[in-house]
């Protein structure tokens, strides 16, 4: 706590090793806390970068401040400190990690666009799906008309096909074990399409099925 902003020179931040974060440029001595509560101002969370020599590595800090007063005269500043370093770590890794994640799934439906792969999962218990942007394509079906059912793809399959197609999905529910279908669809346009699927079921701890 300080109570002349007098004792403040400009220099006297690079003393303290107070610096612009990212950057190698000392805060000037107007911009620090201390100086702005001396001034009368209240502010923050404020970011500041300390470097010295009990800090060689240096510390990301967040700072709040306020003037202290006694009637109408400032006596002092109250300025706080918060290490955020690892905070800051945490946060630049997470992006980081989105990044990746983003970069993966971009690949991930160029992969499936370019092998015409498309992917579909079914809430045993709603009877709901997720389908993949590809799928779409396979089925020859409006996204925009499509009721999010497994009813509606099954409508297409061959009716030649449904028999089998019903069993070895019985099958796959029984049993959780993977496995693949080959089998046709005939697409709203009356085109015939094989199709070979590859199914596998998800189930929760104690073994039910989920997707």
């Amino acid at each position: 706590m300080a109570r002349d902003s007098s004792v403040l020179t400009p220099g006297w931040s690079r003393e303290q090793g107070l610096f612009v974060p990212g950057t190698e440029t000392p805060l000037p001595f107007d911009e620090t806390p201390l100086f702005r509560a001396l001034q009368g101002e209240s502010g923050g969370p404020m970011a500041v970068f300390l470097r010295n020599d009990r800090q060689p590595k240096g510390r990301l800090l967040s700072c709040s401040y306020r003037p202290m007063h006694h009637g109408s005269d400032i006596v002092g500043a109250l300025v706080v400190f918060s290490d955020i370093t690892e905070v800051d770590r945490l946060q630049m890794e997470q992006a980081a990690s989105y990044v990746q994640l983003r970069e993966t799934q971009r690949r991930l439906l160029d992969a499936q666009r370019l092998g015409r792969i498309g992917t579909w999962e079914m809430n045993v218990k709603t009877r709901k799906l997720w389908v993949s942007d590809e799928l779409y394509d396979l089925y020859d079906i409006d996204r925009n008309t499509f009721d999010g059912t497994g009813e509606q793809l099954f409508a297409l399959v061959h009716p030649e096909d449904r028999a089998r197609y019903l069993q070895q999905r019985r099958m796959a529910l029984a049993a959780g074990e993977p496995g693949n279908i080959e089998y046709r669809i005939i697409t709203a346009a009356g085109e015939t399409r094989w199709l070979n699927q590859y199914y596998r079921v998800q189930t929760d701890s104690e073994g039910q099925a989920l997707h």
